[in-house]
């Protein structure tokens, strides 16, 4: 970079992802005990997983304790009993990821290699000066200082600095139980009631101490925050089924009704300041000075349901099914939605005329039906309620009035976010039962699709949701099985196949289009539009790159362009909309973050006491945005293709830009868009089975020793370190902020059955 002082014959080159990275130790446990009676059946199990991170360490750590109790009675001939429960603590440390902010990942991807882990001997200058004026530098466990950049600022810093910077964690108890009773008052009649509770509490703790990274990022006063969460969940069922057969007629009526009650009470406490002392005994608050904030909130759902089902099939070759639900829920105004859904079968191979010998069984199917979602949406999103927070107008005299105004706009208008989808598939065996095959076009269209809007900022309020459109998914999917046996030796394959086109259908006319998620400063990447693909990538679209100034005074001319003055090595944006500017207005589709076809396949072999099996999954079609490179940290680290592909003068390359930081029109392009389509082996297991004669001796039923590689193979043409990017809000998909990778896993494990 112009004017960045880089020395030469400097002896540091630190491989930052190398030194972020860890062999990281897992373990699970299971035990379970199951066994019945004549009236009774029971399963107790219990089970014990740990896990370090391959970023972070224990300081990534996940540990979690379970156990789970199932049974049933039949009490009399009439009245059975029964209950799924289960309870588990789980214990949570984390670092910062999936962030171009601060995160781990990116700042292990941005920080210079001129910069060393720690420092061997005395402190550089700049460190000393910042020390000298009362900054806290921090040490590893030896003692040594960690090595500070010169050249970068802001929130990256030395990513193993940050990992020993990372306090505290969360902590969670959850209990998940179910208790239903049936009874038969008559042949054919069930009438069952079941209550479902789900249950959760956490803790969340941290302390932040005094540590000084640069002049951008530095802490001084080490402070203490904890916050409690409490979700409870019931359902109550109510339903009766009735099932009548008449020669070779067979109907089943089914009618019930449902309530649910969703509560979430939140409570955030923040010392500010301080820690009497700094250090993990007085990080809780009977060490700190209790001089901060209190805030908390209280999140209330409900919802109430009726619906009702009438199954038949004649024969067993004609098959109909209808179902209708009725749903009430307290986030609407307009609160009910009726949800109704039909299929129809029928099974050709159960005909008389039927005398193809190859094929076991043939099903011709069809489906149609609506479903109804507000999981996108949260409380009060149709009402405005009432804040004061931030708002205070000054006294005469000194102080502020404490003011009030609309959280965020109201939207009475809110309705159910419906799909309604049509299947058309069969269903086939063949060669007794050696293949199998079914087959189906599907045709999903998401109605009044549920998200924040962009209102215009003279507003002044929050967004609510609003209903913003339609959006339709179509295409086949396959799935065709295969298994054989020779001899002792039996082996199957079973591949499925998936085929997606995504388009908005339909855009609220009230809308141009939704603004999505932003990247880095200045950015916003991603957008909801009619005619387009869902939350598709929105930027620059580049033709190559400018070789000369020839070329440059040829493409303004041509374009009658004014105020545009790119450099040779710059990339040639295209005047997309035909004005004689090149700005934002110019920034149009540039990639698509949904895959066109999934992939899923499992292989599996059996020879006497050994088995293998192999599973793997794929996307394709889709591209990620490589979103961690901001243009307002000039200094920051880059990819090292950056380099090997820029152009570097007349005729070198037209592919990829010059050595430049800031660039706006090349990070804010396609030239940041990658395929993000990959093939990823996510399991590679072979098993021994100990012969039963040497079991039996053991007094043991069975004992398999097997050896597991996980996610151990990936095949992919993405730059970055993990294909299956993007994650954080629906918005976001496929853009990659440094998010943590998906690690290698070698397992080895051994399953006994008494």
């Amino acid at each position: 970079v112009d004017g960045l002082p880089i020395p030469t014959g400097s002896t540091v080159d630190t491989k930052w992802l190398e030194e972020i990275a860890t062999t990281a130790p897992m373990q699970k446990h299971y035990l379970s005990f199951a066994g019945n009676t004549t009236k009774s059946n029971y399963m107790i199990s219990g089970s014990y997983f740990n896990q370090d991170g391959v970023v972070g360490g224990d300081k990534a750590n996940f540990k979690r304790y379970s156990a789970r109790f199932n049974g049933d009675h039949q009490l009399n001939n009439w009245l059975q009993v029964g209950n799924n429960f289960s309870y588990s603590h789980t214990e949570r440390q984390s670092i910062a990821e999936n962030s171009e902010f601060g995160g781990i990942v990116s700042s292990a991807l941005m920080m210079d290699p001129l910069t060393p882990v720690v420092y061997d001997d005395a402190l550089p200058q700049f460190a000393l000066d910042a020390q000298n004026g009362g900054a806290t530098l921090l040490t590893n466990s030896a003692g040594k200082y960690f090595g500070l950049s010169k050249y970068l600022k802001g929130e990256s810093a030395n990513p193993l600095a940050q990992i020993a910077l990372a306090k505290g964690g969360t902590s969670q108890d959850k209990a998940l139980g179910s208790f239903f009773a049936t009874i038969k008052p008559v042949k054919g009649l069930n009438i069952t009631s079941r209550i479902g509770i789900d249950y959760a509490g956490q803790i969340y703790h941290t302390w932040n101490p005094t540590y000084w990274f640069s002049s951008e990022r530095q802490n001084t006063i080490p402070t203490v925050a904890q916050s409690y969460d409490k979700w409870m969940t019931w359902l109550w069922e109510n339903f009766a089924s009735y099932n009548m057969k008449a020669d070779k007629h067979n109907i089943t009526l089914l009618a019930g009704t449902s309530a649910q009650k969703y509560k979430h009470n939140y409570l955030a406490t923040n010392a500010d300041p301080k820690m009497l002392v700094q250090g993990d005994p007085f990080a809780q608050y009977g060490g700190t000075s209790i001089d901060g904030k209190v805030s908390g909130n209280e999140e209330v759902k409900t919802l109430q349901s009726y619906f009702g089902r009438l199954s038949y099939d004649f024969d067993g070759k004609y098959l109909f099914n209808a179902t209708l639900r009725r749903d009430g829920s307290s986030l609407l105004a307009n609160k009910w939605g009726t949800f109704p859904a039909l299929s129809a079968g029928w099974v050709v191979t159960g005909e008389d005329f039927w005398n193809v010998s190859s094929i076991d069984y043939l099903k011709v199917r069809a489906s149609w039906g609506k479903n109804g979602s507000l999981s996108n949406l949260g409380p009060d999103q149709f009402r405005s309620l009432i804040t004061t927070s931030g708002i205070k107008y000054p006294k005469v005299g000194g102080g502020f009035y404490t003011g009030a105004e609309p959280e965020l706009l109201a939207n009475p208008e809110l309705r159910w976010e419906t799909s309604v989808q049509t299947d058309i598939g069969i269903d086939l065996r063949a060669f007794d039962g050696r293949i199998s095959l079914s087959a189906d076009y599907y045709n999903k269209v998401t109605q009044d699709l549920l998200t924040p809007s962009t209102p215009p900022l003279s507003v002044g309020n929050n967004a609510p949701f609003v209903n913003a459109g339609d959006v339709t998914n179509k295409g086949f999917e396959f799935e065709l099985g295969y298994k054989e046996t020779k001899g002792e030796f039996h082996y199957s394959a079973n591949v499925n196949l998936t085929t997606i086109k995504n388009e908005v259908t339909y855009l609220n006319p009230l809308l141009k289009r939704i603004n999505g998620a932003g990247v880095g400063t200045g950015w916003t990447a991603t957008y909801f539009a009619q005619g387009q693909p869902v939350w598709y990538f929105s930027g620059f679209k580049t033709d190559g790159i400018f070789q000369n100034q020839a070329q440059i005074d040829k493409y303004v001319g041509d374009n009658e362009l004014v105020g545009y003055t790119p450099k040779p090595g710059d990339p040639i944006v295209v005047n997309t909309n035909g004005d004689k500017s090149i700005n934002e207005d110019d920034m149009t589709q540039i990639g698509n973050p949904q895959p066109k076809l999934v992939l899923g396949a499992n292989l599996s072999a059996d020879y006497k006491n050994f088995d293998l099996n192999i599973f793997m999954q794929g996307t394709f079609g889709n591209d990620i945005l490589l979103a961690w490179n901001r243009t307002d940290r000039g200094t920051s680290n880059r990819p090292e293709f950056f380099f090997t592909d820029r152009w570097t003068a007349d005729g070198s390359t037209n592919s990829f830009f010059r050595a430049d930081m800031t660039n706006s029109y090349a990070y804010f392009s396609d030239l940041m868009i990658f395929s993000g389509s990959y093939l990823r082996i996510k399991q590679v297991q072979l098993g021994y089975t100990l012969p039963k004669s040497i079991a039996e001796k053991m007094h043991i039923s069975k004992l398999r020793v097997y050896f597991s590689l996980d996610d151990y193979f990936t095949f992919t043409k993405y730059p970055g370190m993990d294909p299956e990017a993007g994650a954080d809000g629906n918005n976001s998909q496929g853009i990659d902020r440094g998010m943590y990778p998906t690690p290698r896993k070698f397992m080895t494990g051994l399953s006994i059955s008494l």
